[in-house]
């Protein structure tokens, strides 16, 4: 307590038991990441994921749900990890301990202790289990700077995304700068939405933890979704990819969607991008909600995602692209992917062909099928626009053949 007081917070927390112990000490959270460590020179690790999934390590941190004490986990001669009760060790073991930390009763962290000089004694575990609740303390303080983050940037967000712009762009700059957070840089806007929908307690720090190796990003909730606001850059992808892992790994029971918007350059632009990210978001939901969906280079058809309905679009793909759907099921065909590669390529038959490695004879014949299907001239940009429109919806809602 004289710890807390001292405000010396979680890294001196964990560096006066190690010390004390002379043993290594972690603290991670309830995801598996490491909050604080020490030593740092001679440090040992807790036992790493693959060994957590073994019966014996994980019976012993199933322990840590049922009972608010230090369980001990050992390893054999050959170092392989297992799980006894205090005061029965199993083979030769280097030591292992791990003590519930626990935040308005439920496990909110876990603090191991490795490699202790000797085997911790009664009087020792209870030093454990004290400095478990002390470490709680430190927990919940954290948790409340994060929830009144959470809070904060989700008022920021609103009025960001405000119809027609903030009302005082200034304000916005300065609060996302007290944030850490320079919105004065082109930001990539992402739209999180959860299956089935409905709050998700600590969603902001789930996200916040997947991205620890990246620009933190400004997360916050708006309408019934989580706005993600990322500074444009490379990698982006599998940041989102790790997030939906990260999610749906906290919460089995949820299906995460993300689907990223246009990039916003100026701070007018988060409002149109977050529409045109929240109707893909729409779209796929109302179809197979699930993975990652990239609306960033629609172009003119961002303005249907943004405003139309997802009834309304399933219904102009399907019935767009039905008979073209039909004839490459039926026929084994291949009028759906030149379609695709024709309309990426400018429309170039002979660019379409050195794609798909085919002659340009072969492109024409498949373009003028498609032409005969579906009733359509391709020579009119209307037409090209609407199959491009129907192709994207299909990819977003990924219609299977219907």
């Amino acid at each position: 307590m004289r710890l807390v007081l001292d405000e010396v917070g979680l890294a001196g927390l964990v560096t006066a038991l190690a010390e004390t112990l002379g043993a290594s000490v972690t603290v991670e959270d309830r995801h598996g990441k490491v909050l604080a460590r020490a030593p740092e020179s001679g440090y040992h690790p807790p036992p790493d994921g693959a060994a957590r999934r073994r019966r014996p390590v994980r019976a012993a941190l199933d322990m840590l749900a049922r009972q608010n004490e230090v369980v001990e986990v050992s390893a054999d001669r050959r170092g392989r990890p297992g799980a006894s009760a205090i005061g029965h060790p199993v083979g030769e073991a280097y030591g292992v301990w791990v003590a519930p930390v626990v935040v308005g009763g439920e496990l909110a962290a876990r603090l191991w202790v490795t490699n202790p000089r000797v085997a911790p004694e009664p009087v020792e575990r209870r030093v454990i289990e004290r400095f478990a609740l002390v470490v709680a303390l430190e927990v919940l303080k954290q948790q409340y700077l994060v929830d009144v983050e959470e809070r904060l940037s989700g008022d920021l967000i609103g009025d960001l995304l405000h119809p027609g712009g903030p009302l005082h762009p200034q304000g916005v700059l300065d609060r996302a700068a007290a944030l850490g957070h320079d919105l004065s840089r082109p930001h990539v806007v992402a739209v999180l939405a959860l299956d089935p929908p409905g709050p998700a307690p600590r969603l902001a720090e789930v996200v916040h933890s997947a991205t620890r190796q990246v620009a933190r990003p400004l997360v916050g909730p708006h309408e019934d979704v989580q706005v993600l606001l990322f500074p444009d850059g490379p990698g982006l992808d599998d940041v989102l990819r790790g997030i939906i892992a990260q999610i749906e790994h906290a919460l089995p029971e949820r299906t995460a969607t993300i689907a990223v918007g246009p990039v916003a350059v100026g701070l007018t632009d988060h409002g149109p991008a977050y529409r045109v990210a929240r109707g893909a978001v729409r779209l796929r939901s109302a179809a197979r909600p699930g993975g990652l969906v990239d609306v960033r280079d629609l172009g003119l058809a961002a303005l249907l995602l943004e405003d139309g309905t997802p009834d309304a679009l399933r219904r102009f793909a399907r019935n767009l692209l039905r008979p073209v759907v039909a004839h490459d099921v039926r026929r084994g065909g291949d009028l759906l992917s030149t379609l695709r590669v024709w309309l990426a390529a400018d429309c170039s038959a002979s660019a379409t062909a050195r794609t798909l490695v085919v002659h340009p004879n072969t492109v024409a014949y498949r373009l003028a099928s498609i032409e005969k299907l579906t009733g359509r001239s391709l020579r009119r940009s209307d037409t090209r626009l609407d199959l491009q429109l129907a192709l994207t919806v299909r990819d977003i809602v990924r219609i299977e053949g219907r």
